[in-house]
Parts: C-alpha cells; structure tokens; sequence
C-alpha cells in the first residue's frame, strides 16, 4: 500500500490558547486561528488541527483530558485508499467523509484517517557540515552558530 506519510493530527485542547501558542513556539506556520481553535501547515501542507475538547464535531476521545483526537495519513491513490477501507472494515466500522477520506479507529481505539495526499514534496536543504571523510567546511562557522554576548 502506497501510504505516503502523516497528512494531519487533529487535538483536542483544555486550553485553545495555550495549544495555539505552543505550535507557534515550535515554528508552525499559523493558518487561521479563531475562538473554537487553530489550524497549522508545514512546509510540506501536513497540517496539526487545534479545537476545544468539548467540541462535538470532534472523534471522542481515548484516554482522558486534552488528546490527539485523530491522524490522519496520506496515500498516493484512490485504489491505495480502497485497498484499506476495505482491509479496516473486515473487523471495524469504516466512515467516508465528504471528501472521500476514509475515517475509523486502530486497535486501541485512537481514531485514524486515510486520505489522498495533499502533500508537496520539498527539497531539503542541509547546511554544509564536517564528519568523518567530509571536510566541505573548512574555516567557517556552522550555520545557524551564533555568538553569545556574555
């Protein structure tokens, strides 16, 4: 199956604010935030989704207090997306959503998702570094160093 990577992580938060923030603290792009929650992309359109945990259009919750309510994973195809709507409901109920994303739970119970990816594939840029064999910095700091002022 041409499962491509994770696609969303859907939270439910105690607190909108705080949650909204962290997210922001670890450098995720803020796409829109209002008073019921937060959506957030990276570079790569994965996306982390922040609502209230009383909120009712949210999967219910596996364990107690604010969670990771469902993730959500992408798939190359349609027929990738067939092939395991039809390999989870041999054993548990499968739902489609308007999209045509597939929506169930694992065998603990945590709510997954399958959809097909929206995902871009970005060039990794590494800063140049020495290890063993490679020297290609040679007389210069590392990238992203910086001098602390004492």
């Amino acid at each position: 199956m041409d499962i491509i990577g994770l696609e969303s992580v859907i939270y439910g938060a105690d607190n909108i604010k705080e949650a909204t923030k962290f997210q922001q603290d670890w450098g995720l792009e803020l796409v829109e935030k209002g008073n019921s929650g937060a959506k957030f992309k990276l570079p790569d359109n994965t996306t982390v989704q922040i609502f209230g945990s009383s909120d009712t259009t949210l999967p219910p919750a596996s364990v107690i207090g604010p969670t990771a309510r469902e993730v959500i994973w992408g798939v190359q195809d349609r027929d990738t997306l067939e092939l395991i709507g039809t390999e989870l409901s041999k054993d548990r109920e499968v739902t489609i959503d308007a999209e045509g994303g597939l929506h169930s739970f694992d065998d603990l119970g945590y709510r997954i998702g399958f959809r097909i990816t929206s995902r871009e594939i970005k060039p990794l840029v590494f800063p140049n570094s020495n290890t063993v064999g490679n020297g290609s910095r040679v007389n210069k700091r590392a990238d992203g160093f910086v001098t602390k002022k004492m």
